[in-house]
């Protein structure tokens, strides 16, 4: 990150506290062996796998840090800490090192053919189909959706389910590529999702896809709920098949506050509660309005280098396209007045959409809108402040907290276009899913009521590190150049080789093998290295006889006339030598 010109004016300081991650909690139980000593072992598919109660106990309630992840970009991608800019330098924070998660023991195939006997719902004459599994999940008790050996993630527990109900067999348990387990949106710790899809091969019919449906949430924890399951093409990918993805982040209003307005607030706002901000304050219809003007700013294609981490502004995988961008009505919960603000886009990147989130509080707390002399020049000025983020130079912007996001559902509308008429749309909309939706909002507005997560977030984290406004207008009136692509030169050892530089070289060899005449070329090279070889072994021995000779030969007394046999081996020389004295 380039350097930051120093400024007195500490509103425009761009420094920004890290949002620190809890590592994951291992779902470890400590047993005893024999001697006494304690180990930490994970079961898996114990005897019976039983499920934890999924009660709400907020053991991560203020460090809620990953958000939605980009599917092709963040495979094993730890966490790593932002880069933050200080007043002319620029300073990394780490987090200390923690031991990994301890990876749990595999089950013999008898032992899970013994486990799954007891549980499962299929028979011998259930065979092997393509499936589409929709479900929900509230991730506050779970380290994010993909499978991480020692990590309690939602896949394990919908595996250990299938495997139990008999929908994964004992020889396909531990192996997703072998049933084609691909899973369409991966969300992070702390994330929820309401219509998740998983795609794999399960053992089907007998029993139906009602049947397993309802086997299935039996086994599942209270917090995970399959919605529907339904047949699907063998050609079917979770991930591929999507045309978009729709989150929503709930947020309480009152974060919207225009604290930091120079001017006094008109007399119309000056009435009521804003559910944990100012008394005198309140979220009205006007500033509904404000805010999907400025969300508005975001739409279409864009490089949000800015909005995630370890990207480069030439990178081409930071454009992202965004299709839509609105906040609803407010709305009360637990005695929390709070709003909900869905984004529909391609793809997203990690943190972008709570960074997204983050810089429109941050614009309508610094109050442009009371400032200004009227709403047009407020918005030309917040519009040019976000393009400002989209141009060749580093910011380090605000990031709203986890707990507020959450997976809405999966747009497959190319697949539903071409299949519907023989497997039916892969949608639903019914009242349990809607239940569902209002439970998962209900967790957000106790974590502000009893825990004030947005609250102490504003306190602590966005107020006192306003965004670099400064280094943003230099930005708006001189746009900096597109830096240089760092270009990596071509490693020659296959391990340091990118995964296309070893297919051109895989490529490469093939073409050469199957030339004759370049054959011909490689026996006549594979004999000439086999000659010098052996050439340089017979000077290399000669060098050394030639030199053990030459010390022994100093050592004796060369008047004798007795011969002595020498260990070392003799050169031609020597023998020669040898013989003359004899005579």
């Amino acid at each position: 990150m380039e350097e930051v010109k120093e400024t007195t004016n500490t509103e425009n300081t761009n420094k920004r506290p890290l949002e620190t991650n809890d590592d994951n909690i291992e779902s470890v139980k400590k047993i005893k062996t024999e001697d006494g000593t304690k180990i930490e072992k994970e079961t898996v598919c114990g005897e019976p796998l039983e499920q934890p109660k999924q009660e709400n106990e907020n053991e991560n309630e203020n460090e809620n840090d990953e958000d939605e992840a980009d599917e092709d970009e963040l495979d094993k991608v730890e966490k790593e800490s932002e880069s933050t800019t200080v007043t002319g330098t620029t300073e990394n924070k780490r987090r200390p090192n923690k031991p990994p998660p301890v990876r749990p023991p595999k089950l013999s195939k008898e032992e899970l053919v013994e486990l799954q006997n007891k549980t499962k719902v299929t028979t011998d004459e259930s065979r092997k189909k393509k499936v589409a599994i929709i479900l929900g999940y509230s991730g506050t008790n779970y380290a994010g959706m993909q499978k991480n050996p020692g990590l309690k993630t939602v896949e394990e527990e919908l595996e250990h389910a299938l495997f139990r109900t008999g929908g994964i067999l004992p020889d396909n348990m531990y192996y997703q590529q072998k049933v084609d387990w691909v899973r369409c949106a991966r969300t992070d710790k702390g994330v929820s999702a309401i219509r998740n899809v998983v795609s794999l091969k399960m053992e089907m019919g007998p029993p139906d896809f009602e049947g397993m449906r309802i086997a299935l949430n039996k086994e599942l924890p209270k917090d995970i709920t399959v919605f529907h399951i339904m047949r699907v093409n063998n050609s079917f990918h979770a991930k591929n098949a999507v045309d978009a993805r729709s989150y929503i982040y709930v947020t309480p209003t009152h974060v919207f506050e225009p604290k930091f307005a120079k001017k006094k607030k008109s007399t119309e706002e000056v009435e009521g509660g804003g559910g944990g901000g100012s008394s005198q304050w309140k979220f009205t219809s006007d500033t509904l309005s404000i805010l999907n003007k400025v969300l508005s700013f975001y739409l279409g294609n864009h490089r949000f280098h800015n909005y995630t981490s370890r990207k480069e502004s030439n990178d081409v995988s930071v454009f992202r396209k965004i299709h839509s961008f609105v906040c609803s009505e407010p709305f009360v919960l637990e005695g929390v007045e709070m709003v909900s603000i869905n984004v529909v886009g391609e793809s997203f990147m990690l943190h972008q959409i709570r960074k997204m989130i983050g810089c429109l509080i941050s614009f309508i707390r610094k109050g442009m809108f009371e400032d200004c002399e009227t709403r047009d020049q407020a918005f030309d000025q917040i519009k040019a402040y976000i393009n400002s983020t989209f141009e060749h130079k580093p910011l380090n912007l605000p990031m709203a907290p986890g707990a507020g996001l959450l997976l809405d559902y999966c747009i497959f509308n190319e697949w539903n276009k071409n299949n519907s008429s023989i497997h039916g749309e892969l949608k639903i909309e019914n009242d349990h899913v809607e239940e569902f939706k209002k439970t998962i909002y209900r967790e957000i507005a106790l974590l502000e009521s009893s825990k004030q997560e947005f609250k102490n977030w504003i306190e602590k984290n966005l107020d006192p590190y306003p965004l670099p406004y400064d280094l943003m207008d230099e930005i708006i009136k001189n746009p900096p150049p597109a830096p240089q692509k760092k270009v990596r030169a071509p490693s020659t050892n296959p391990n340091r080789m990118s995964k296309r530089e070893r297919r051109e070289l895989k490529i490469q060899s093939k073409k050469y093998e199957r030339d004759p005449q370049n054959q011909n070329n490689r026996q006549e090279l594979t004999i000439n290295q086999q000659l010098a070889q052996q050439k340089k072994i017979n000077d290399d021995a000669a060098a050394a006889t030639a030199t053990s000779s030459a010390s022994s030969s100093s050592s004796s007394s060369t008047t004798t006339t007795t011969t002595t046999i020498s260990t070392n081996p003799t050169t031609s020389e020597d023998v020669k030598t040898d013989q003359t004295t004899e005579k």
